[in-house]
This record gives C-alpha cells, sequence and structure tokens, in this order.
C-alpha cells in the first residue's frame, strides 16, 4: 500500500494537491492526523527519503485521497452524463423521504431515448423497486412493476449486446497485433463474427452501430478496401450526428471517427476536401465539449491542428499558411506538456518543415533540436527526417 499511495502522490499536479491539502485541512477533526500524514508523504516524495507513517495510517489515507481526488475529478469522470446527476438527485430525495420528487428524476432518466447509460437505468430501476418494496407502494407494485421490469430485460439485451460489439472491437484490434508477433488468435468464433458483423441491424443501440461501423472499416483496412473503410467511417459519423447527445458522451471517439475520415480523405489526395471537412466540424461542435479533459482536448488537437498541418504539408500550399502556422503553434505551446511524445514530436517535425520552408533557421533549429532530443528508438521514420 505504501508503494501504491507514493506512486498516486507523485502523479498529483499542483492543483490536486492544492484541492487535497485544502480538503484534509478542512475537515482534519483535532488530531489532523491525515494531514500529518499527507504532508509527512509529500515531504518525502519530493525529497526522495522515507518518513515514518505507520501502514493502517497509510491505507486510511490512501483511500482518503481516493475520495477526495474522485470529488475533484467528477465533472471530467461523468462528462455531460445528466443521467448520472440525475441518479444522484433521486438518490438524495428519496433518502429525505420526497418520493414523488424522487420519481420525476427517474422517469427522466429512463425516458432518455439514447442507448447509453445502461447499468445507470439499471440502477434506476432497482432503486425505485426497493424504495417501493420499503415503503410499501402497493399503487407501484400492482400497476408499473411489470413495466419496469420489461425495461429492464430491453435495456439488459441491449447492454449485453454493446459490451459484445465494444469485446468484438477488442478483439480485432487484440488479435491484428498479438497475431502479427506471436500467431494468437481471440476467443471470438467464426461463427460470432457472422452474426454480430454480418448487418448493422444486429446492433441494438446507436453506440454498438458506431462499434459496428468501426469494426468493419478497421477489417476492410486490413484487407486494404480503403473505398470500404471509407463508407463505414462515413456511415459511424452520420449515427453520431443524428444522436447530438450521443457527441457529447462519446466525444473522443466522434473525434477519432472524424480524423479516419480526414486520413481517408488524404490518403486519396483530397487535401483541400479535408481542410473544408475538418473546419465545418469545428465550427459545428460545441467549444465548451472539446475542454472537458484532457484526453479530449488531446483528440480535439490531433484533428484540428496535426491533420491540418498534414493536409498543408501534403498538398504543398505550406508556404501560404502563414497566419494559420501561428495559430497551430499557439495552440501546441499549450499542450505541449500534456501531449503524448509521438504527437508533439510529429508536431515539431511539422513546424520544422514549415520554418524550413519560410527561410526561418533558427525556429527550424528549434524545433528540429526537440525532436531529436526525444525520438529515441520510438520514431526511427521521423528521426531520419530530421537528420
Amino acid at each position: 500500500m505504501k508503494n501504491n499511495i507514493q506512486q498516486l502522490l507523485e502523479s498529483l499536479s499542483g492543483s490536486e494537491k492544492r484541492y487535497v491539502h485544502l480538503n484534509l485541512k478542512t475537515f482534519a477533526g483535532e488530531d489532523n492526523v491525515n494531514l500529518n500524514d499527507f504532508l509527512a508523504l509529500e515531504k518525502s516524495t519530493e525529497k526522495k527519503r522515507k518518513e515514518k507513517v505507520t501502514q493502517g495510517n497509510v491505507t486510511r489515507l490512501y483511500y482518503k485521497l481516493l475520495d477526495i481526488l474522485s470529488q475533484y475529478h467528477e465533472e471530467n469522470l461523468h462528462i455531460n452524463n445528466i443521467d448520472y446527476v440525475n441518479l444522484n438527485r433521486a438518490k438524495l430525495l428519496y433518502h429525505k423521504g420526497f418520493h414523488a420528487e424522487a420519481k420525476k428524476f427517474i422517469d427522466k432518466i429512463l425516458e432518455n431515448p439514447f442507448g447509453s447509460n445502461h447499468l445507470i437505468k439499471i440502477e434506476a430501476i432497482e432503486l425505485t423497486l426497493i424504495n417501493a418494496i420499503n415503503t410499501g407502494e402497493v399503487d407501484y407494485l400492482a400497476n408499473q412493476f411489470e413495466k419496469d421490469k420489461e425495461r429492464l430485460r430491453i435495456i439488459s439485451e441491449e447492454y449485453t449486446n454493446l459490451i459484445n460489439y465494444e469485446l468484438l472491437w477488442a478483439a480485432s484490434k487484440y488479435e491484428t497485433s498479438s497475431g502479427y508477433f506471436f500467431n494468437n488468435k481471440s476467443t471470438f468464433s467464426e461463427k460470432q463474427y457472422q452474426e454480430y458483423l454480418s448487418d448493422e441491424s444486429n446492433a441494438k443501440s446507436p453506440m454498438a452501430k458506431i462499434l459496428f461501423h468501426k469494426i468493419k472499416g478497421f477489417e476492410s483496412i486490413k484487407s486494404q478496401n480503403i473505398d470500404k473503410a471509407f463508407e463505414h467511417t462515413i456511415k459511424a459519423i452520420s449515427i453520431f450526428q443524428s444522436n447530438p447527445d450521443l457527441i457529447k458522451a462519446n466525444t473522443i471517439e466522434y473525434l477519432k471517427s472524424i480524423r479516419n475520415y480526414g486520413i481517408t480523405l488524404n490518403f486519396r489526395k483530397q487535401y483541400q476536401q479535408t481542410l473544408d471537412y475538418i473546419n465545418s466540424i469545428e465550427l459545428q461542435i460545441e467549444k465548451s465539449v472539446l475542454q472537458k479533459s484532457q484526453q479530449i482536448k488531446t483528440e480535439a488537437y490531433i484533428v484540428f491542428v496535426m491533420l491540418k498541418m498534414d493536409s498543408f504539408i501534403c498538398s504543398n500550399s505550406i508556404n501560404d499558411q502563414s497566419e494559420e502556422f501561428k495559430i497551430f503553434e499557439k495552440r501546441y505551446n499549450e499542450l505541449r506538456d500534456v501531449l503524448p511524445e509521438d504527437e508533439a514530436v510529429t508536431s515539431s517535425f511539422h513546424f520544422a518543415l514549415f520554418y524550413l520552408n519560410s527561410l526561418t533557421p533558427r525556429k527550424t533549429l528549434k524545433f528540429i533540436n526537440y525532436v531529436l532530443k526525444r525520438v529515441r528508438n520510438a520514431r526511427k521514420d521521423i528521426f531520419h527526417l530530421v537528420l
């Protein structure tokens, strides 16, 4: 447990540490045990030396830190998840005895037409049933129970169907990588593949249908059928855009679909079409949605900066885009410290190309040096291009 808490402390950002410190100080009680132990461990982490904290205190503090950090990240952990918010409201109202008001929030959860939040819907039905039994709501048991039981069956089937597509998607990627190196096969049989992938109608929810097209597109890429992969990408994007709430709940998957669409257009040398499409998407999507988490910010950067740079470079129009590249560099500098290494290195290579073409040697060398210090063995292609 000591190692776990040490690793957790080392991963904390400055704002997270301040939040934890403030929380522990505010709710410390008379003995200040958690606060003192936290400060001792934080000090030992910074100075790389051991502080005396008993095992029992470490375990208790570890769980306390997880609870505090869950509160801190609650918005990001449940991005745009109104069903989660309404479920907690219903729990509070049931606890306070306001059953009619609680039921209104439960109804909002169950009436949501989008095929998501299945586990929350199941918990909402369970919450209603338990409270009906505990309070002796005969009217509910006589009139509504059978309807909710049928709802539960439908939601459970839809959820099981979605899980199967998620497993199939994971299996497809696993089989590609492990099969290449180790000749491993996934546990899905050929019959199961056919059952789920024979037709889109086998997918029971919008998200399952999106996964259907992702898997089919991936299989098409493996068989080098770019046109077929392109069709499946377009269909996945179409399902997203027909379900706006799905975009908010699965923003990263939506952006990845947009990225795949743009990459396919670039592969076809349709660079201007790529740029026009990405620009139109950037105007359509809510800015607040793209700021919800670091992962979303990174994926948005890949689509709206890196893919655009790639299009400009491939179309030999890089010299005409000095204003665009100023904006790109500003966005890059905002995220440079948190970007995955591949993305940071590739971006720097793009900037080096731009400044080389712009006859700006100082800036060219700045980005070249950044790449040379970081590529190591991961990106030999970029290493040799930079050299």
